[in-house]
Parts: C-alpha cells; sequence; structure tokens
C-alpha cells in the first residue's frame, strides 16, 4: 500500500504511517501463506525496494542516484526479511 494511501484511510503520518506499512505487509504474507485466500499463490514479492516519489510503496526511501544519498531503510524492509522464517 503506498504511503499517501495509509494516510488516507488510516489517517497516520510519520513513523506511524511506516509501521503500519510494516503491519499490511505482515499481514498480507500472513494471509497468503495460511488463509484460503492464498491458498494457490506460489509467490510473494516486493514491487519496490527503493521507493519511488510517484508510487511511494518502497521497502526503502527513495534513492537519489546522483549523488548515492537517501534510501534509508523502513520498518517494512525488517518485517520483509524476516517473513523467510515464519
Amino acid at each position: 500500500m503506498r504511503l499517501g494511501d495509509i494516510t488516507k484511510v488510516y489517517g497516520l503520518t510519520g513513523a506511524a504511517m511506516l509501521n503500519k506499512q510494516a503491519e499490511l505487509l505482515l499481514r498480507n504474507y500472513i494471509r497468503m501463506a495460511q488463509d484460503a485466500e492464498g491458498r494457490h499463490v506460489g509467490l510473494v514479492t516486493q514491487y519496490l525496494n527503493f521507493s519511488d516519489a510517484g508510487y511511494d510503496s518502497g521497502l526503502r526511501d527513495p534513492a537519489d542516484l546522483s549523488t548515492g544519498s537517501g534510501g534509508a531503510a523502513r520498518p517494512a524492509y525488517a518485517t520483509w526479511q524476516s517473513l523467510y522464517n515464519l
């Protein structure tokens, strides 16, 4: 879910918004792995590693490739890494 959509739906900003992104990612993964909804799902992927200003849903903040700065990990990054162990 894009961060802007999290703000619209849940009214969250800042750290609470980023933590909600991680929570939603985990909840979706569990639904696909354990619920009937995901019975035929063979692979779950994350669309963006580094976020994009036009589609802000990445596991990391946007990176400035011209300077090599930015791209800090969001809470969703640690959640994504932990999914293998579930």
